[in-house]
C-alpha cells in the first residue's frame, strides 16, 4: 500500500496557522509588558534637589537679556519628570537629563544639590549667565553617569575645573565660548578615555600647540569632533594630531598657528574627515596641501586666510562630497580651475580676496549653489551666472573685479536670489527690461560701474527690494521716485554721481505715502535744480543726501522733520528756513553754500559742517552749550569776526573736532579749549587774526592730535605744558610771532609726525640733548615726517644726530610707511584731514590731503652755518629738502645721492663749494633742483634727470660751473660771486636778531613790535620771495 503523502497546500496552511499563533503570542506578551511599564512619577528626592537648584536662578525681563522662561512648571507636589527641560528614567523615576540651555537664566553659583541627581546622563546649561565667573563644581564628582556636558557661553573665567576631566563616562564635552584657561597638563591628568566630542571655542589654551596636540592624542584616542576655534593656539601643527584617526571634524580656525601648512590632512591619517577648518592663522606662505584633495568624504573645507600661494590644484575637483569651499583671503595665482565644475554638491563657494583672475563660465554647472562669493579678485569677462536658472541661489557677490559687458537681466529673475552685488567692476551698456522679476531679491548693488541708458522700470516690480544702489555710473533719463515708492519694503535708494541722470517726484498730500519704508535717499550730483517735493511726504525718511546739485533758495522747514542726517552741501542755498535749536538731527552738512547771518546750532547735533559759507556771527551765549552732544563742529572759511565766544567746557563734553579756520576772528585763544575739553582731538584756528600769548594751561589729560594756529598774530613763548599732549600728531604754528628757542622738548612726543614752526621769531641753535646723542636707541622726534623751520632766526651748526633721530624718514626695505594724516573721530562720522602749506619745486602750495608717505625737511631762510651733515643722506624716504638761504659751507655731501625718493632739492643761496656730486645725477625721482647762488665749480654732472633741468638750477654765483645747460666754458670766471649777491645782514652774521630780541624783551612786545617792524620787513621780504 503506498505511503500517504501530505498535500503542499495543507502543509502551507499548517505553517500559516503556526505563524499566526506565534504572532498572537508575541503581541499578547508585548501588551502585558507595556501594561507593566507605565512611567512612574519622579522620586521625591529628585524633585527636592531640582527645586533647590532652581533657587539659585534668577529671571529678568530686561530687553536683550530677558529670560525666556521662569520655569513656572517647576512646582512642588507635581511630577518633576514633566517639568520644563527635565527627563526621567521610566522605570526608576530618577532624573537622567536636564536641559536649560538658551534660557538667559541669571545664575549665581550652581547649587551643590545638583550632586543628588546621581543618574544624570545629560546636562546642558549653555547660553545662560553665571554671575559668579568661577564655576563651583562641588558635587560634580557624584555625577558619574554623565555622558554629555555642555557649559558653553556661560561667562565663566579662571581655570577650567579639574573635576570635569574626571567624569569618566563623558562622551561629549562642550566648554566653548567662555574665558576659561586650560593647560595641557589638565588634559594629561584627565580620565576621559571615552570622549568623542570636545568643544573649546574661545577657551584660552596655554602652552604651545604641539604640547596640546600631543596631550589630546595620548589621552583622547576615540576623539571624533575637535573644535578649537579662537583658543588661541600658537606654534606649528604637530604630527601627533594625525594619530587621532577617528576625527571627522577638525576646527582650528582663528588661532596663531605658525610655520608652513603641512600636508598632514591625508586619507591615511583621517579617513573619516568631513569638516576641516584652518582659517585665519599665521602660517608661512605655502602651496595648497595636495593631501586634502584625497579626502573623499570631506564636506566642508575652510582654508581662508592661511597664506596659501601658487595655483589651486586641479585635483580639488575630486572632492565630490564638498558642500562648502572657503579659500578666500589668500594669494593664489592664475585661475579658478575648471575642475571645480565637478563639485556638483557645492552650496557655498567663497574665494574672496584671493588674487585670482580669468573667467569662470563653468559656474553654470553648479546647480545647487546657494552662495557665490568671488569679490575682490581680478576676474574678467562677462558675469558668469548668465543663462541658467538656479533654484537655490540666494547670494551673489562679484564686486570689485574686472567683469565687463552687460548686467544679465536674467539675474533679476532668479527665484531664490536675495542679494546681488556687482559693484566696482567694468560693466557697461544698458540693463534690459526683464519679465518675471524675483519675489525675494532684497539687495541690489550695481554702483561704480560704467552702466548707461535708462534705469529699468522693471526694478519697480522687485516687490521684496530693500536696497537699490546705482551710484557712480552713467545712467541717463529720469529716476521717477513716485514709481519706486510703490515698493513698500524699499528702504534705500542711492543713485548719486550719475551726471546725466535727473530725478523727479513731486508728490502731493492726496497720494498715499504713509506705507513707504524709504529711510535713505542719496541723489548727490544728479542735476537737481529744486528739491523733489515727494520728500516732504515720506514718513520714514531719515538720511538725505542732495549734495553737489544746483538747488537754490531757502532750505524749507519741512525738510528737518524726522531727519537724522542731511547733506545739502555744494548747492546754492541762501537761507535756513527756521531756527534749528530744537531740531532733532544728528548729522548736518551745509558746507559750500551761500548761507549767511547768525550760525544756527541744533542742540542735539553730533556732526555739523557749515564750512565755506557766509555766516557772519556766532550767538554770544555760552559757545559750547549750544551743541552739548556734538563730536565735530566745522565753521571754517566763513565771515565770522570778533573774539571766540566765552564758554565753559565740561570734562565730559564729547567735542572732538573744532575747526574755526579761515575767518576774521580776533582776540586770544580761549583757555577753555585747552583746559577742560578732555576729548578734544582737533583744534584748527588757522588763518584768523588771533593775538596775544598762547595759554599756558593745558590739561594733564590732553588728547589733542592736531593743533593748527597757522597764520595768526600769536606771540610769546611756546607753552611748555604742550608736552602734556602725548598723542599729538601735528603741530602747525607757522606765520605767527612766537619768540623762543628751538623747542627740543617736543621731541619727547613719540607720535608727533608734523612740526611746522615756519615764519616766527625762533632763534638760537637747533640742539639735541647730550644724552640723546650718546644713546643710539633714544627716541627723539622719531616719528617726524615733516619738519618745517623756515623763516626763523635759527643759527649755528646743525647737529648730525638731528637727522639720525628722524627714524620714520628711513625707508624700511621690508615694508612701507603706514602713517596716516587723518584724525579719526572716536564717534560720529568725521574723519578730519590735516592741511599743510609746503614749499617745494619753487612753489608754495597748500596740500588739502597730505599723502601718508610725504617726507619734508625745510630749514630755509635761517642762519645755519657749518657743513651740511652727511647723516641727511640716511633719510632715504625724503621727498623734499630745502636748505636754501642759509650760510652752509663746504662741499655738497655725496650722501645726498642716497635720497632714493627725493623730488625737490634746494641748496641755493649758501656758501657751498667744490663740484656737484655725480651721485645726484643718479636720483631718478628728482624733479626740481636749485643749486644757484653758491660757489660751486667743475662740470655739471650728466644724467637722466639732470638733462631736464634748466640753467636756472645752476646759474647765479657758481662762477666755476660749466657744461650743459649753462652756456659757459670752463675758462670763464666772470659770474657774480654769491657773497656779493646775498643780503649782508644774513650772510655776514648781522646782530639783527639780537636787536629784535632786546627790543621785544626790554620794552615789551607791543612797543617792541612797533619799533622793529621795519627791521622785520627788511629781513623777511628778500627771503619770502624765493618760495
Amino acid at each position: 500500500m503506498p505511503a500517504h503523502r501530505t498535500s503542499p497546500l495543507v502543509t502551507l496552511g499548517f505553517l500559516a496557522e503556526i505563524l499566526l499563533l506565534v504572532h498572537c503570542s508575541h503581541a499578547l506578551s508585548a501588551n502585558s509588558s507595556a501594561s507593566q511599564q507605565v512611567p512612574v512619577r519622579c522620586r521625591r528626592d529628585q524633585a527636592s534637589a531640582l527645586l533647590t537648584v532652581k533657587r539659585s536662578f534668577s529671571f529678568t525681563d530686561e530687553g536683550y537679556w530677558a529670560s525666556t522662561t521662569t520655569l513656572s512648571s517647576w512646582r512642588a507636589d507635581t511630577d518633576c519628570c514633566r517639568w520644563e527641560g527635565v527627563r526621567c528614567d521610566n522605570v526608576t523615576g530618577r532624573v537622567t537629563a536636564l536641559d536649560l540651555s538658551e534660557r538667559n537664566l541669571q545664575i549665581g553659583e550652581l547649587h551643590p544639590s545638583i550632586s543628588r541627581l546621581t543618574s544624570l546622563q545629560y546636562l546642558n546649561l549653555a547660553s545662560n549667565t553665571f554671575t559668579s565667573s568661577q564655576l563651583q563644581v562641588s558635587g560634580f564628582q557624584s555625577l558619574t553617569q554623565l555622558t554629555y556636558l555642555n557649559l558653553s557661553g556661560c561667562n565663566f573665567d579662571f581655570q577650567v575645573p579639574v573635576d570635569i576631566f574626571r567624569l569618566t563616562n563623558l562622551v561629549t564635552l562642550d566648554l566653548g565660548y567662555n574665558r576659561w584657561e586650560l593647560r595641557p597638563s589638565t588634559i594629561v591628568a584627565s580620565d576621559l578615555g571615552k570622549l568623542k566630542e570636545l568643544h573649546l571655542e574661545q577657551v584660552n589654551i596655554t602652552g604651545t600647540a604641539p604640547e596640546f596636540f600631543k596631550a589630546l592624542a595620548n589621552h583622547f584616542p576615540l576623539l571624533q569632533i575637535l573644535r578649537l576655534n579662537e583658543c588661541p593656539l600658537s606654534g606649528p601643527l604637530h604630527p601627533s594630531l594625525s594619530r587621532l584617526h577617528s576625527l571627522s571634524v577638525i576646527d582650528l580656525g582663528y588661532n596663531s598657528l605658525t610655520g608652513p601648512l603641512p600636508d598632514l590632512f591625508t586619507p591615511s591619517n583621517f579617513p573619516s574627515l568631513r569638516e576641516l577648518v584652518l582659517a585665519v592663522n599665521r602660517f608661512e606662505p605655502s602651496a595648497f596641501p595636495l593631501g586634502i584633495t584625497g579626502l573623499r568624504n570631506l564636506m566642508i573645507l575652510d582654508l581662508g586666510s592661511t597664506n596659501l600661494v601658487g595655483a589651486i590644484p586641479t585635483s580639488i575637483g575630486s572632492l565630490m562630497s564638498l558642500t562648502e569651499l572657503h579659500i578666500g583671503g589668500n594669494s593664489f595665482s592664475g585661475r579658478l580651475p575648471s575642475a571645480l565644475s565637478n563639485l556638483t554638491n557645492l552650496i557655498i563657494l567663497d574665494c574672496q580676496h584671493s588674487g585670482l583672475s580669468g573667467q569662470v563660465p563653468w559656474l553654470t554647472s553648479l546647480t545647487r549653489l546657494e552662495r557665490v562669493w568671488l569679490a575682490n579678485n581680478n576676474f574678467t569677462g562677462p558675469v558668469p551666472l548668465d543663462g541658467h536658472m538656479y533654484q537655490y541661489l540666494t547670494e551673489v557677490n562679484l564686486s570689485n573685479n574686472s567683469l565687463s559687458e552687460t548686467v544679465p537681466a536674467s539675474l533679476f529673475t532668479q527665484p531664490a536670489l536675495q542679494t546681488l552685488h556687482l559693484q566696482m567692476n567694468r560693466l557697461s551698456g544698458a540693463i534690459e527690461e526683464f519679465q518675471n522679476p524675483s519675489a525675494k531679491l532684497t539687495d541690489v548693488d550695481l554702483s561704480s560701474n560704467q552702466l548707461t541708458g535708462a534705469i529699468p522700470t522693471s526694478f519697480s516690480y522687485l516687490t521684496a527690494l530693500h536696497t537699490l544702489q546705482l551710484d557712480n555710473n552713467n545712467f541717463t533719463g529720469t529716476l521717477d521716485l513716485n514709481t519706486f515708492l510703490r515698493l513698500r519694503n524699499l528702504s534705500v535708494i542711492s543713485a548719486s554721481y550719475n551726471p546725466l541722470l535727473s530725478a523727479s517726484g513731486d508728490g502731493n498730500e492726496v497720494d498715499d505715502y504713509s506705507n513707504s519704508s524709504l529711510s535713505i535717499l542719496y541723489l548727490a550730483c544728479c542735476n537737481l535744480t529744486r528739491l523733489p517735493l515727494v520728500i516732504k511726504y515720506l514718513p520714514e525718511l531719515q538720511d538725505l543726501d542732495l549734495s553737489s546739485n544746483q538747488i537754490h533758495g531757502e532750505i524749507p522747514d519741512w525738510i528737518w522733520r524726522n531727519m537724522s542726517s542731511l547733506d545739502l552741501s555744494h548747492n546754492h542755498f541762501t537761507t535756513v528756513g527756521q531756527p534749528l535749536h530744537y531740531v532733532n538731527i544728528r548729522f548736518i552738512d551745509l558746507s559750500f553754500n551761500m548761507l549767511g547771518g547768525v550760525v544756527p546750532f541744533p542742540f542735539d547735533v553730533y556732526d555739523l559742517d557749515y564750512s565755506n559759507n557766509k555766516f557772519s556771527s556766532i550767538p554770544p551765549s555760552n559757545f559750547l552749550r549750544q551743541f552739548e552732544v556734538a563730536y565735530s563742529v566745522n565753521l571754517a572759511n566763513n565771515e565770522l569776526s570778533g573774539p571766540i565766544p566765552y564758554s565753559e567746557c565740561r570734562k565730559d563734553h564729547p567735542l572732538q573736532i573744532l575747526d574755526l579756520s579761515g575767518n576774521n576772528l580776533t582776540g586770544l585763544v580761549p583757555p577753555y579749549l585747552l583746559k577742560g575739553c578732555n576729548d578734544l582731538t582737533v583744534l584748527n584756528l588757522r588763518d584768523n587774526s588771533l593775538d596775544g600769548a598762547w595759554p599756558d594751561e593745558i590739561d594733564e589729560s590732553c588728547n589733542l592730535r592736531l593743533i593748527d594756529l597757522h597764520g595768526n598774530h600769536i606771540q610769546g613763548r611756546l607753552p611748555r605744558t604742550l608736552a602734556r599732549c602725548q598723542c599729538l600728531l601735528a603741530l602747525d604754528i607757522g606765520g605767527n610771532r612766537f619768540v623762543d628757542s628751538f623747542p627740543v622738548w617736543l621731541g619727547q612726543l613719540q607720535e608727533l609726525q608734523l612740526l611746522v614752526l615756519r615764519y616766527n621769531n625762533f632763534h638760537g641753535p637747533v640742539s639735541i640733548p647730550p644724552l640723546v646723542e650718546k644713546n643710539s636707541s633714544a627716541r627723539y622726534f622719531a616719528s617726524v615726517q615733516i619738519i618745517d623751520l623756515a623763516g626763523n632766526g635759527f643759527s649755528g651748526d646743525l647737529p648730525p644726530y638731528l637727522f639720525k633721530s628722524f627714524r620714520s624718514m628711513v625707508l624700511d626695505p621690508n615694508g612701507t610707511a603706514e602713517y596716516d594724516y587723518t584724525v579719526h573721530a572716536r564717534a560720529g562720522r568725521s574723519n578730519y584731514q590735516v592741511v599743510i602749506d609746503v614749499a617745494m619745486k619753487q612753489q608754495y602750495m597748500r596740500v588739502e590731503k597730505v599723502p601718508a608717505d610725504l617726507m619734508v625737511v625745510d630749514l630755509s631762510c635761517n642762519r645755519f652755518s657749518g657743513f651740511i651733515p652727511r647723516s641727511i643722506g640716511n633719510l632715504t624716504y625724503l621727498h623734499v629738502v630745502n636748505l636754501s638761504h642759509n650760510a652752509f659751507r663746504g662741499k655738497i655731501p655725496h650722501e645726498l645721492g642716497q635720497l632714493a625718493r627725493i623730488e625737490s632739492l634746494d641748496l641755493s643761496w649758501n656758501h657751498l663749494v667744490g663740484e656737484i656730486p655725480q651721485e645726484l645725477a643718479m636720483l631718478t625721482t628728482l624733479e626740481w633742483l636749485n643749486l644757484s647762488y653758491n660757489d660751486l665749480g667743475g662740470r655739471i654732472p650728466s644724467g637722466s634727470q639732470f638733462s631736464t633741468f634748466t640753467s636756472s638750477s645752476f646759474q647765479g654765483g657758481n662762477r666755476g660751473l660749466y657744461g650743459c645747460p649753462l652756456l659757459v666754458k670752463c675758462n670763464l670766471t666772470f659770474v657774480t660771486s654769491p657773497s656779493s649777491s646775498l643780503p649782508p645782514p644774513v650772510r655776514e652774521g648781522s646782530p639783527l636778531d639780537d636787536i629784535m630780541l632786546w627790543l621785544f624783551v626790554g620794552v615789551g612786545f607791543g612797543v617792541g613790535f612797533a619799533l622793529t617792524i621795519v627791521l622785520l620787513v627788511v629781513y623777511g621780504c628778500w627771503c619770502k620771495k624765493w618760495f
